[in-house]
């Protein structure tokens, strides 16, 4: 995850897929959220952000509001899932760069207790790993995964 793609399509598409998943099984109570944080590049991914938020206003709005004023930050995220009724919110790591050479730190840093009863979702910038992976830290590896 960048901070650069915070409010596009896909976050509220996640999120609104998280929040649905707490709401609808009652085992679930607390969001864990572990963004694999990378920093900004020039590139223009996260530019789609034409998307129909009336599912979820509440969503909605703090996701166009982050990109009205051009604050586009993953941190946005946590006063919005307190401020919900009943959601406990752990994010890991969420001002923390995540880099490849430190991985194995920054998955074995992940508390037990914060996976009980949430949903948990990590997010990589592209997603699980493939057979031909050039940005490594771009990647979930399932080994990772796995050891959760």
């Amino acid at each position: 995850m960048k901070n650069q793609y915070f409010g596009d399509s896909r976050d509220f598409f996640k999120f609104d897929l998280v929040l649905t998943a707490i709401e609808e099984i009652d085992s679930l109570k607390f969001f864990t959220y572990i963004p694999m944080l990378t920093e900004d590049d020039c590139t223009t991914d996260g530019n789609v952000t034409q998307y129909n938020g009336s599912r979820r206003m509440d969503l909605d709005s703090l996701l166009k509001t982050c990109l009205m004023t051009s604050n586009r930050n993953i941190h946005n995220l946590s006063a919005f899932i307190n401020s919900q009724n009943n959601i406990g919110y752990h994010p890991y790591k969420e001002i923390e760069y995540f880099c490849h050479a430190s991985r194995m730190d920054y998955f074995n840093g992940i508390e037990t207790h914060v996976l009980d009863n949430a949903v948990i979702l990590f997010d990589p910038d592209i997603g699980l790993e493939v057979k031909n992976m050039k940005k490594w830290n771009m990647y979930l590896r399932y080994s990772e995964l796995k050891q959760q």
